[in-house]
C-alpha cells in the first residue's frame, strides 16, 4: 500500500496504484466481525480470539478490589488488539470493483 501519511491524501489505490480518493475502513467489534473480515468461521480463529470483543469488559465489584489485588494487576493482552483494516481506492479502482460486482 501507499507510503503516505494519514491525512496527506497520498495513499495509493490497491488496484490502480493511482492516488487514492476513497478509504474504506473495516473495524471489527466482535469475534463474528473478525471472522467475517478473515473469511472464516469463528471456530477458524485462534482460540484466544474466538470470544474477543472490543466492547467494555465486565470489571466486577470494585468493592472487592481490596480483597483480590490481582484484579488490578492482571490485564488481558487482547483487550487493545487492533484489527482495523484500511483499503484505499481511486475513482478508477472503485469503478473496476463496481463493474466486476454489478
Amino acid at each position: 500500500m501507499g507510503d503516505g501519511v494519514w491525512g496527506s491524501g497520498k495513499w495509493r489505490c490497491v488496484l490502480t496504484d493511482a492516488v487514492s480518493t476513497y478509504r474504506a475502513m473495516f473495524k471489527p467489534r466482535t469475534a463474528q466481525d473478525l471472522a467475517l473480515l478473515c473469511g472464516c468461521e469463528i471456530d477458524g480463529l485462534p482460540d484466544v480470539l474466538q470470544h474477543w470483543s472490543r466492547g467494555k469488559d465486565y470489571v466486577g465489584n470494585h468493592l472487592l478490589n481490596r480483597l483480590d489485588p490481582m484484579d488490578t494487576i492482571v490485564e488481558n493482552p487482547w483487550k487493545k488488539f487492533g484489527a482495523e483494516v484500511n483499503v484505499f481506492l481511486s475513482k478508477r479502482g472503485l469503478a473496476q470493483i463496481e463493474k466486476r460486482h454489478g
